[in-house]
């Protein structure tokens, strides 16, 4: 498996889920969250540019093992209607219907690395790597409506606040394929730095972050031209990026150097460098942009980090392999799952201690909060699974059998 992350990605919508599955050979996958990071350079030129201004059929339902009897808050949405539907893929994009927990459709996809739905819930974006392109899903439908060809391993992509344009970094080719989403085809293509791995795009809309993974820097793309407007040294293997709710800062982990580069958005230069522990690839904010939380891989422990004050407020144990952080609506709890320990751990957010411990399927890779906060749901890579906790019992709910390697969670709004 690769790296899938998710700017936060990591973001949630309100009634529907995606979950990515990638095969890799026969049906198994790697647990590592590191990027195949080939060297291969293709140059991409830079073309029309658009005009944004802003930015399976269950299984048994597990037991969990509480480690805590600590249980935290859910917030109140109304219920999700009768049209509530997931998406979870393995070489193809399985439908599910998020009330029963069933598979409702089989979406027919190429080596899905990520996947993201645009803000109005109408349409999914899914980049194929093994077909180097992106396929657009109808969510009212389930249909494929659009195959969109990109540069060569796109592996992520990022939605306009509005909606109307997709970011997607192409891994070998070394650049971002900007699709037109009302039309479905490329308004331009920008030459970035060496196998960039995720694009964030700025609250307004109006800028566009690219990790370039084997390369020491962020490039910032004003998205009304399509023009690089700054490229901001961070030192080699910056990973990830997400840009905090203000947008005033950029956050982007250096997992070979132990720390998190924090770029000023205005001037865009680095603000500051904090140490972390060891080999962080992921950062999470929470809903109001005050904390971060970095999940440490190696030293399995999450760093909190106070946003104002660029600085680490508490160290918290976690599992073995943290790998993604999810943080509740409300902010209140935060949720860790850790690939190795099969678990995931739940921190107070409120008071810096961990709540919970419960126990999940093989591999937990992803993890992801329901916009009303009322359910997490987990992909579990070595089971082909997704466990779904309830956040007011702190209970396993339901286990849903899905294609091999799941990867990414994303709700429909």
């Amino acid at each position: 498996m690769k790296a899938t992350a998710r700017a936060n990605p990591w973001e949630a919508g309100t009634v529907l889920f995606l979950v990515a599955t990638l095969a890799a050979g026969a049906g198994s996958c790697t647990t590592s969250s590191k990027r195949t990071t080939p060297t291969a350079v293709s140059s991409a030129t830079a073309g029309v540019t658009p005009s944004a201004t802003t930015v399976p059929s269950s299984t048994p339902t597990a037991t969990a093992s509480v480690t805590s009897t600590a249980v935290p808050s859910s917030t109140t949405t109304p219920t999700c209607p009768i049209s509530c539907m997931a998406y979870v893929s393995a070489n193809n994009v399985f439908a599910i219907n998020t009330a029963s927990n069933t598979v409702a459709a089989t979406i027919g996809v190429s080596q899905p690395d990520y996947v993201a739905v645009n803000p109005n819930g109408s349409f999914a974006y899914v980049p194929n790597q093994g077909s180097s392109s992106v396929t657009v899903i109808d969510t009212g439908s389930n249909a494929v409506v659009a195959t969109v060809v990109t540069g060569s391993q796109p592996a992520f992509v990022a939605i306009t606040p509005n909606g109307s344009f997709a970011y997607v970094p192409n891994v070998v080719s070394n650049s971002v394929t900007v699709i037109n989403t009302a039309s479905n085809v490329v308004a331009a293509t920008v030459s970035v730095g060496v196998n960039p791995n995720f694009v964030a795009i700025s609250p307004n809309g109006s800028l566009a972050y690219v990790s370039n993974y084997a390369d020491v820097n962020v490039t910032v793309i004003n998205t009304a031209s399509n023009a690089i407007t700054a490229t901001v040294a961070t030192g080699g293997g910056p990973f990830s990026v997400s840009v905090g709710p203000n947008g005033s800062f950029a956050y982007v982990p250096r997992p070979g150097a132990n720390v998190l580069i924090v770029i000023d958005t205005t001037s865009s230069s680095i603000a500051a460098t904090i140490v972390t522990g060891s080999l962080p690839e992921f950062v999470t904010l929470g809903p109001n942009g005050s904390f971060a939380y970095v999940p440490n891989q190696n030293s399995n422990n999450v760093s909190v980090i106070n946003t104002a004050l660029n600085s680490v407020v508490a160290t918290l144990a976690a599992g073995t392999n943290p790998k993604i952080v999810a943080v509740t609506p409300n902010g209140s709890f935060a949720y860790v799952a850790n690939t190795f320990s099969n678990n995931v751990t739940v921190i107070d957010t409120v008071s810096n201690t961990v709540a919970a411990t419960l126990a999940v399927g093989t591999n937990p890779f992803f993890v992801s909060v329901t916009p009303n906060g009322s359910f997490v749901y987990v992909t579990n890579q070595g089971a082909s699974s997704v466990t779904v906790i309830s956040t007011a019992s702190s209970t396993v709910v339901a286990t849903i059998a899905v294609g091999s390697c799941p990867q990414i969670v994303a709700f429909k709004p």
